[in-house]
């Protein structure tokens, strides 16, 4: 007789379901912390855009939101004017926002900072602290992207 019994299917379906729970709170924690890593990286890539203009065209480049909040659009440029945003040929680079979670950029006093500026070495005009949190946020879910005054970044990993 070749085959399965009932039973015996049954069984390996129950063996399944049990190893598959077991499997799913691991498998959500490391697909949130891929996502996570993803967005911290992609948050470091805009930074480091700003950085190599400033480095570049030995200008002091700043880099802001288009609008109220770090979480739209973000712009690279020369602010000519010098009237603290940018607009028209100021802009020399425009980036996606960073969705999907909480995020704070504040300076080492923990003042909210509206926009960043490098000076022509690459240094940052202020020392520059990043938080994004993933929305149901597990584990070391949590990145801080601290910016040393020298413009170089690092990376943490933290609690929730």
């Amino acid at each position: 007789m070749r085959g399965m019994t009932v039973t015996e299917l049954v069984m390996a379906l129950a063996v399944m379901s049990i190893l598959a729970s077991l499997a799913a709170p691991g498998l959500t924690r490391f697909l949130q912390s891929s996502a996570v890593t993803a967005k911290a990286n992609e948050i470091n890539a805009m930074l480091a855009v700003a950085r190599s203009e400033a480095l570049q065209r030995y200008d002091t480049v700043m880099l802001a939101p288009d609008g109220e909040n770090w979480s739209e659009d973000w712009l690279v440029g020369i602010d000519a004017n010098a009237n603290g945003s940018l607009t028209g040929d100021e802009i020399l680079h425009r980036m996606g926002g960073v969705e999907g979670g909480s995020f704070s950029f504040v300076d080492d006093d923990g003042s909210t900072l509206s926009s960043l500026s490098f000076d022509p070495r690459g240094w940052p005009e202020s020392g520059a602290s990043i938080t994004y949190a993933p929305t149901g946020c597990l584990g070391k879910n949590k990145r801080i992207i601290k910016m040393k005054p020298t413009g170089d970044m690092r990376i943490s990993k933290v609690d929730c």
